[in-house]
């Protein structure tokens, strides 16, 4: 960034007194014009150097010295104060209007340019505007050499642009109606495939129903066999219960028929005695046989 007139000034005064040098308007107008190869007048040095001091006391007093060199007594220090913040006020409106004028002159060069850009902005846009029309004429002149080339008179062009309008709208309205049976094609397609799913889970369901209804056959066989040994189970127990009635009886009877014959023989009452056991072995084997049966 461009350092400003005044902190080239700064600049210079400082590089004069770090020097020990006695700043003065030509030796600092001489090192900003080495350095910039800027020449500056003795007004705007003295100007900004009035600028420096205000805003430094001590140099604000450096500047205020009498011409033997010799301090400003204590009594006159209120009223140099007073000088002092005068200058420093005054100098400050300098350097803010210094800076307001270099604004205003960015403002100006800023203006111009956006002035140039809206000119340029319009120019374009006529130019826009012309080629638009000069477009517009080309094609009608391309549409006109079309219906000439076709034998087409100027009289005839209405009616062939409106028949032109007609057979774009039924164009227009066609494609509607192809998009319409398309869309009408893919809902049957895919009421089809749902279809076709449905079939096939009903054959898996009469499968399933041939299945369970041969099941329910053989249980029906499988019942009757068994309600048939059930028959034949109770028979049998009908059977064992009048063996075992009669066997009983006949024990009776042997049993009091081998108390009398002990009395007689002993040998022939231990012979109906085991066979009255056998016979209680054959009732007991009978009626595991039956249980095991109905098992």
């Amino acid at each position: 960034m461009t350092a400003s007139k005044y902190e080239e000034v700064v600049a210079a005064y400082r590089q004069l007194t770090e020097a020990g040098e006695t700043p003065s308007q030509d030796k600092i107008k001489a090192i900003i014009l080495e350095r910039t190869g800027v020449k500056m007048s003795n007004t705007t040095v003295s100007k900004h150097l009035r600028t420096l001091r205000a805003s430094d006391p001590d140099e604000f007093l450096k500047g205020t010295q009498s011409e033997d060199n010799e301090p400003i007594p204590a009594d006159h220090q209120p009223l140099m104060q007073k000088v002092y913040h005068s200058i420093k006020r005054a100098t400050e409106l300098t350097y803010s209007n210094d800076k307001m004028e270099k604004l205003e002159a960015d403002i100006e060069v800023l203006q111009e340019r956006l002035a140039d850009a809206k000119a340029t902005k319009q120019r374009l846009e006529g130019m826009e505007a012309v080629h638009n029309q000069l477009l517009d004429r080309l094609q009608n002149l391309m549409r006109e050499n079309e219906r000439l080339s076709q034998g087409i008179s100027p009289e005839q062009a209405p009616l062939v642009e409106q028949l032109e309008g007609q057979v774009k709208e039924a164009t227009g309205k066609n494609e509607t109606l192809m998009q319409k049976a398309a869309s009408l094609e893919k809902q049957l397609s895919e009421a089809q495939d749902e279809l076709a799913i449905l079939t096939n889970r009903n054959e898996e369901l009469d499968e399933t129903r041939l299945e369970q209804q041969s099941t329910i056959h053989n249980l029906k066989i499988q019942s009757g066999k068994v309600e048939e040994l059930e028959r034949q189970v109770q028979e049998k127990d009908q059977t064992i219960e009048k063996l075992t009635q009669m066997i009983g009886a006949n024990n009776d009877q042997m049993t009091s028929i081998a108390g009398e014959v002990y009395y007689i023989s002993p040998d022939v009452a231990q012979a109906l005695e085991s066979e009255r056991q056998q016979h209680q072995a054959e009732i007991e084997q009978l009626k595991n046989h039956t249980t095991k049966v109905r098992a």
